[in-house]
């Protein structure tokens, strides 16, 4: 009986096996093409699913080449640049006649974190369990990220009456990369100070500049990621609730630190460490 089944080469020069999804670079070309043409009159090729709403299945059946005989027995295309990518692709022979037959395979460009995306209306295409791994793996890497933005630093009184926003330095970086997507973000300090009558502030500062190597520098402090040291001895102190909304995919911030308004111009602050947690 004639068959729809199709193996996939992800531009390597190999194919895989029948119906086994494969794993691409961007930017490669990669070859679906039938197993068998036995008994096979005719053949089309459709993307099924895309792994974003923004590239629609149109889009990579525009890329599609058939070849061959029957025509459309191979079918080659070149996959977009870009990494986290998923397509389902499907393959119909003798189509509107008694031995009409499809089927479907995938082929995945992993994201950034070696990870493999899924596709839209994607059942098993992955194997018998379908998205099932990918969903479980999601799950057990949900949890919280931490990353140390500076440890101890001893930071001396500037003198007496120093105003606000006079006397930023910088202790660390905080580089947002591209598809950067926590659900929550919070900063997290903790200080001691010795005769204290000023106050300390720490926040976070878009420098202008990109994670892609753009930009000009010019640092703006972050609404709502500053954190105020008083006159108590020690303590803890983090950002007021998520401050995710307030930051952005492809930046470089940076985390900065000032004393201020220390009338006997004698004050000591002590930074024990500050770290940034996603979730």
């Amino acid at each position: 009986m004639a068959s729809a089944a199709f193996s996939i080469d992800p531009g390597t020069g190999t194919p895989g096996g029948s119906l086994v999804q494969q794993t691409a670079a961007a930017g490669a070309t990669i070859i679906l093409e039938l197993d068998s043409i036995s008994g096979v009159d005719s053949v089309s090729w459709r993307t099924v699913g895309t792994h974003a709403s923004a590239v629609t299945t149109a889009s990579i059946d525009a890329l599609m080449a058939l070849t061959g005989s029957p025509n459309g027995k191979t079918c080659t295309l070149t996959l977009p640049a870009g990494t986290e990518q998923a397509y389902g692709f499907e393959c119909t022979i003798n189509a509107g006649t008694s031995t009409e037959a499809t089927a479907r395979c995938a082929v995945r460009v992993l994201n950034d974190s070696g990870k493999a995306p899924v596709f839209a209306g994607e059942t098993t295409e992955a194997g018998v369990g379908g998205w099932v791994d990918a969903i479980n793996d999601a799950i057990d890497n949900t949890g919280i990220a931490v990353q140390t933005l500076a440890g101890r630093k001893d930071l001396s009184s500037p003198g007496a009456g120093t105003a606000v926003d006079s006397n930023w330095s910088t202790l660390g970086l905080y580089i947002t990369p591209a598809g950067w997507e926590p659900n929550t973000v919070e900063i997290v300090a903790v200080g001691s100070t010795n005769n204290a009558t000023g106050t300390v502030h720490l926040a976070l500062f878009d420098t202008g500049l990109n994670d892609s190597g753009g930009g000009s520098l010019s640092p703006v402090e972050v609404a709502n990621t500053e954190i105020d040291f008083g006159t108590s001895s020690t303590m803890s102190r983090k950002s007021t609730g998520d401050i995710f909304s307030d930051l952005a995919a492809n930046k470089v911030y940076v985390l900065q630190i000032e004393m201020y308004g220390d009338a006997p111009g004698t004050d000591v602050f002590e930074l024990v460490g500050a770290e940034i947690r996603h979730t």
